[in-house]
């Protein structure tokens, strides 16, 4: 079976960086294999996935360096590296998991990691990776599973507008410039 184009690949990842939900990789110390299988079983334990999703195992390992984190297509393991041992990126694998027909990074994966985020990390940590996908053009699926793109939550335009500005500072700074330009 072909599996679909990943369009929106690098927009989700953006986003996820710059929602400031995933640890300075020198700041805080990663979480150990046992933490994060136990924080994957708590996840997909809970009422709300199962009554969605069913009754899900996943085994969480030790990838390889400190690097990257991915899942398998048999939809069974998490290969975790250092870095990626954190909640945000979980919640990331997790839902590759619970998404139908290994959809990648489409509307249908969002739609599942802005659900997990609001009920594992709050409603707070689900408006700012709200904000941030929407800032990149992030695609969602909306009632009746309408592709749509994400809309930055209310609260949430000022730091959309001071995250647009962090963004046109650093292309100005890369061509020389040192001041905001209008």
């Amino acid at each position: 079976m072909a599996r679909n184009r990943d369009n929106q690949r690098e927009r989700v990842y953006r986003g996820e960086r710059q929602s400031g939900l995933q640890y300075n990789k020198t700041n805080l110390e990663p979480l150990s294999i046992q933490e994060c299988q136990k924080f994957v079983n708590r996840v997909i334990a809970r009422k709300s996935v199962i009554k969605v999703y069913g009754k899900r195992r996943i085994t969480v390992e030790a990838g390889r360096g400190g690097g990257r984190a991915f899942h398998d297509w048999s939809g069974r393991v998490i290969s975790l590296g250092v870095w990626a041992r954190q909640p945000i990126v979980l919640l990331h694998e997790i839902s590759h998991h619970l998404a139908p027909n290994n959809v990648l990074h489409g509307p249908e994966f969002v739609e599942i990691m802005l659900k997990l985020t609001r009920q594992v990390l709050g409603k707070e940590a689900e408006e700012k990776l709200l904000a941030s996908y929407a800032l990149n053009g992030v695609r969602t699926c909306g009632t009746g599973g309408k592709v749509r793109k994400v809309r930055c939550p209310q609260s949430k335009k000022a730091w959309l507008e001071e995250q647009k500005w962090l963004k046109q500072s650093a292309k100005n700074y890369k061509k020389g410039l040192t001041e905001k330009v209008a």
